[in-house]
Protein backbone atom coordinates (compact mmCIF):
# COMPACT_ATOMS: atom_id res chain seq x y z
CA UNK A 1 0.00 0.00 0.00
CA UNK A 2 2.77 2.20 0.42
CA UNK A 3 3.63 3.05 -3.03
CA UNK A 4 0.11 2.95 -4.43
CA UNK A 5 -0.76 6.13 -3.66
CA UNK A 6 2.69 7.95 -5.62
CA UNK A 7 2.01 5.80 -8.21
CA UNK A 8 -1.45 6.90 -8.30
CA UNK A 9 -1.13 10.17 -8.97
CA UNK A 10 1.09 10.16 -12.24
CA UNK A 11 -1.00 6.92 -13.51
CA UNK A 12 -3.95 9.06 -13.54
CA UNK A 13 -2.12 11.53 -15.90
CA UNK A 14 -0.90 9.05 -18.17
CA UNK A 15 -4.03 8.42 -19.94
CA UNK A 16 -4.28 11.75 -21.24
CA UNK A 17 -0.76 11.48 -23.03
CA UNK A 18 -1.75 8.13 -24.72
CA UNK A 19 -4.91 9.45 -25.49
CA UNK A 20 -4.20 12.42 -27.60
CA UNK A 21 -1.60 10.41 -29.84
CA UNK A 22 -4.41 7.48 -30.03
CA UNK A 23 -1.08 5.19 -28.87
CA UNK A 24 -1.25 1.76 -27.18
CA UNK A 25 -1.30 2.48 -23.40
CA UNK A 26 0.82 -0.59 -22.02
CA UNK A 27 3.47 -0.55 -24.95
CA UNK A 28 4.16 3.25 -25.88
CA UNK A 29 6.80 4.11 -28.22
CA UNK A 30 9.73 5.12 -25.51
CA UNK A 31 8.90 8.58 -27.12
CA UNK A 32 5.83 8.62 -25.59
CA UNK A 33 7.46 7.95 -22.55
CA UNK A 34 10.09 10.32 -22.68
CA UNK A 35 7.45 12.70 -23.18
CA UNK A 36 5.49 12.50 -20.39
CA UNK A 37 8.56 12.62 -18.11
CA UNK A 38 9.10 15.98 -20.03
CA UNK A 39 6.19 17.37 -19.16
CA UNK A 40 6.09 16.15 -15.93
CA UNK A 41 9.68 17.94 -15.48
CA UNK A 42 8.76 21.13 -17.25
CA UNK A 43 6.12 21.61 -14.65
CA UNK A 44 8.47 21.53 -11.96
CA UNK A 45 8.49 18.18 -10.35
CA UNK A 46 11.27 17.38 -8.31
CA UNK A 47 13.78 14.55 -8.84
CA UNK A 48 11.97 11.94 -6.69
CA UNK A 49 9.05 12.65 -7.69
CA UNK A 50 9.99 12.13 -11.61
CA UNK A 51 11.39 8.71 -10.29
CA UNK A 52 7.98 7.88 -8.70
CA UNK A 53 6.60 8.57 -11.77
CA UNK A 54 8.95 6.10 -13.93
CA UNK A 55 8.31 3.66 -11.57
CA UNK A 56 4.57 4.02 -11.95
CA UNK A 57 5.13 3.85 -15.38
CA UNK A 58 7.44 0.77 -15.20
CA UNK A 59 5.04 -1.39 -13.33
CA UNK A 60 2.66 -1.72 -16.17
CA UNK A 61 4.16 -0.65 -19.35
CA UNK A 62 6.65 -3.04 -21.51
CA UNK A 63 8.66 -1.30 -24.42
CA UNK A 64 9.78 -2.78 -27.48
CA UNK A 65 11.94 -5.63 -26.86
CA UNK A 66 10.95 -6.57 -23.41
CA UNK A 67 12.33 -3.57 -21.59
CA UNK A 68 10.56 -1.91 -18.74
CA UNK A 69 11.10 1.94 -18.98
CA UNK A 70 13.13 2.06 -16.17
CA UNK A 71 15.89 -0.19 -17.78
CA UNK A 72 15.37 1.60 -21.20
CA UNK A 73 18.36 3.00 -21.90
CA UNK A 74 16.67 6.71 -23.34
CA UNK A 75 14.76 6.71 -20.26
CA UNK A 76 18.17 6.19 -17.97
CA UNK A 77 19.86 8.97 -19.87
CA UNK A 78 17.05 11.57 -19.29
CA UNK A 79 16.77 10.40 -15.85
CA UNK A 80 20.56 11.23 -15.59
CA UNK A 81 20.19 14.46 -17.80
CA UNK A 82 17.76 15.72 -15.17
CA UNK A 83 19.79 15.32 -11.87
CA UNK A 84 22.70 17.44 -13.71
CA UNK A 85 20.17 20.17 -14.33
CA UNK A 86 18.76 19.87 -10.98
CA UNK A 87 20.71 18.35 -8.77
CA UNK A 88 19.45 16.94 -5.44
CA UNK A 89 20.34 18.77 -2.09
CA UNK A 90 19.99 17.70 1.25
CA UNK A 91 17.43 18.85 3.46
CA UNK A 92 19.59 20.31 5.91
CA UNK A 93 22.61 21.61 5.73
CA UNK A 94 25.02 21.01 9.05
Amino acid sequence: MGTQKPHHVHLEKRPSVADRRAVDPLHPPVNDVLEFLQERYERGLRNSCLNTARSALSSFIVLEGHTTVGNHPLVQQFSKGIFQTRPAFPCYIR
